[in-house]
């Protein structure tokens, strides 16, 4: 058997949080993000390496290697390069 239970706790802590679908896990235990860079007109990606702690609602807490406001990329993750071009999908 198994139980769902969500507990509210008033922490006052605030954390960079991104979906878990942004993960990608490497068999030596490596995680990593894609994260977006601006260059100009030119988006493209750069791969970086982060901890994470707790996980909730299909959310991952990430404790360290991401600050609040850097974009991830969440979907076709699996297939990029470091450096490649990208255009965000409306």
């Amino acid at each position: 058997m198994s139980a769902r239970v969500l507990v509210d706790l008033d922490t006052g802590r605030r954390d960079v949080v991104v979906s878990r679908d942004a993960l990608i896990r490497y068999p030596d235990g490596r995680i990593t993000v894609w994260i977006l860079k601006n260059d100009g007109d030119k988006m493209s990606v750069t791969e970086r390496r982060i901890e994470i702690g707790l996980a909730f609602d299909g959310l991952v807490q990430v404790l360290s290697g991401l600050e609040e406001g850097e974009r991830v990329v969440v979907r076709g993750n699996e297939s990029l390069r470091e450096g490649q071009a990208v255009r965000l999908a409306s």
